[in-house]
């Protein structure tokens, strides 16, 4: 069924649901179309599952979403599933966005984890 709104205790989540949970938040912001870019897109898994990795099949979902609606795709460097997100906007020509969610000036702008060699050449 379609989430319906308020908090979800956490705790009580399996994967599937905070999967399911996050790509239905996601999607429901790009068709209302008030964003300019979708971001984090699996950060809220990583952070409730720290092993949990984002399946392809709602990234895919959700860029093709975002293609649909003209809205970006944040790249987002501290992001386990960076790497799979930009295949997918590349793939699909999705517009993207590059963030390094820094939290200190000296990480403005680093990719030192994200390897993209391979995937934009």
């Amino acid at each position: 069924g379609q989430y319906t709104g308020g908090r979800p205790d956490t705790c009580s989540l399996s994967v599937s649901d905070a999967v399911r949970i996050e790509e239905e938040c996601i999607i429901a912001m790009l068709r209302k179309g008030q964003i300019d870019v979708a971001g984090h897109i699996g950060r809220a898994l990583e952070k409730f599952f720290p092993g949990a990795v984002f399946p392809a099949g709602p990234i895919q979902n959700i860029i093709s979403e975002a293609k649909r609606a003209g809205i970006a795709v944040e790249i987002n460097a501290r992001s386990k599933n960076a790497a799979d997100i930009l295949r997918e906007c590349i793939k699909l020509d999705c517009p993207m966005s590059f963030g390094t969610d820094a939290h200190s000036l000296g990480a403005i702008g680093l990719y030192h984890h994200l390897e993209i060699k391979g995937i934009v050449d």
